[in-house]
């Protein structure tokens, strides 16, 4: 199902796109100060994710080092590039091996960083909005609203104890392990060091655009960058294809007033050296990773 529709929302974008506007857009822009904060954010990015993944399995299923947590990062992009689930996956099946703990033990860490993340992308766009784009702001609280309610009805299970009738049994599922081990300082940690990832994120977008001539108010991008990082999240299409392009038509383009061929350009060229960055670093990584487990006695690097 995401390969049609992203193959769907591909020839839509193809199809509603001034290709003449796309070329010229390209042509003024400054492509090397691109690439160049491109590639260095991304690296960067995935060596601060490499040492937060040592700290969060570290504390939930055993030791990992930074070493380990690199390469779980690295490898892991090749597949998460296409498929987010998939490079979890990988991530978990790697902590798997060299830790001995079960898969959906693992897992579950996974699962409580993208629990994590979820608020913190609400958080970032509620107070953008709140500053940059007021017109972004009511429907915006409307899934505050909603987060909320289901943020509240989590920490009441977890920290406060309460079963919800018929659901203390999903306390003892090792999917669950995670949230069953954190305490509120927990949770408070890995928001802290999830952050830094998400400013990093907003920051190389707000100074990528400008190397395309659209200068937007910082806190204008702080607005619409964590709801475009979550459409892409959605897991509908195949390494946000289609989809990016349409989220940043609409909030950067039709909320926020810049050209819309100048925004299929940036996101053309945005998601497209992305995705070869990913391929070839994830391929170095993965080659990193398969030495690593082949290893006599593959045991986590201190």
């Amino acid at each position: 199902m995401p390969w049609l529709v992203t193959a769907a929302l591909v020839a839509l974008v193809a199809a509603t796109a001034d290709l003449g506007a796309m070329v010229e857009a390209s042509r003024l822009a400054r492509l090397v100060p691109f690439v160049v904060c491109l590639v260095a954010a991304s690296l960067a990015g995935m060596v601060y994710d490499g040492w937060c993944y040592a700290l969060f399995f570290g504390r939930y299923v055993g030791p990992v080092g930074f070493a380990d947590g690199l390469r779980l990062r690295v490898a892991s992009s090749l597949l998460a590039g296409f498929n987010y689930v998939a490079g979890q996956a990988l991530v978990s099946l790697y902590v798997k091996k060299i830790v001995g703990a079960p898969f959906f033990k693992v897992a579950s860490v996974s699962i409580l960083t993208i629990f994590v993340d979820t608020y913190l992308l609400a958080l970032f766009a509620t107070c953008g909005a709140w500053v940059a784009v007021p017109d972004m702001l009511e429907p915006i609280l409307w899934i505050d609203a909603g987060f909320a309610v289901l943020g509240a009805a989590h920490f009441i299970f977890w920290l406060g104890g309460v079963d919800f009738f018929l659901l203390g049994f999903v306390r003892e599922m090792n999917v669950c392990h995670a949230f069953r081990q954190s305490t509120l300082w927990d949770y408070i940690r890995v928001a802290t060091l999830r952050v830094p990832t998400l400013l990093l994120d907003v920051l190389t977008v707000f100074v990528l655009l400008r190397c395309f001539g659209v200068n937007l108010p910082f806190w204008a991008v702080v607005a619409t960058v964590p709801i475009i990082d979550m459409v892409v999240f959605l897991p509908v299409t195949v390494a946000g294809l289609g989809s990016f392009h349409l989220a940043c038509r609409e909030l950067f383009g039709s909320e926020l007033g810049a050209p819309i061929p100048t925004v299929d350009a940036f996101a053309t060229l945005f998601l497209g050296l992305g995705l070869l960055l990913r391929v070839l670093v994830g391929l170095v990584g993965y080659r990193s990773l398969l030495a690593r487990l082949n290893a006599p006695g593959a045991s986590t690097d201190r």
